[in-house]
């Protein structure tokens, strides 16, 4: 889970370097806001799966944004917290459920690199 994660925000990091500077965030909802920024164009949209803690409407309410982000890339990392607070929740999920949402994700993320954005950026047309 923590290696997804991780790779959404690497993806999202990448594509806004791209076309200019890189956040210095782990904040996926902020890198999300930022991507779809940059890449405004319904061919660039993608869904990020529930479970890797995207919304975008946290902003809204900054505070509850920082708590709920001041761990959310630490939660399936470690067991807990810098001062001892355990991450264990009562969390259940399909594990072939979720390999699905993975494996769909995969593939929407390598199409977005290069048939979108690599294109794009070279100049060659965009396979739509």
């Amino acid at each position: 889970m923590h290696l997804t994660r991780q790779g959404i925000e690497l993806f999202l990091k990448a594509a806004l370097g791209a076309i200019g500077s890189v956040p210095l965030t782990h904040d996926i909802d902020r890198l999300f806001s930022e991507y779809r920024l940059a890449y405004p164009a319904l061919i660039f949209a993608f869904k990020i799966p529930a479970r890797f803690g995207v919304n975008t409407t946290l902003h809204l309410f900054p505070e509850d944004h920082k708590s709920f982000h001041a761990t959310l890339d630490q939660r399936h990392r470690y067991p807990a917290d810098r001062i001892g607070n355990s991450f264990a929740t009562r969390e259940t999920f399909d594990p072939k459920e979720v390999l699905h949402e993975l494996e769909a994700l995969d593939k929407e993320l390598k199409v977005l690199e290069w048939a979108r954005i690599r294109p794009q950026l070279d100049g060659r047309p965009i396979i739509g």
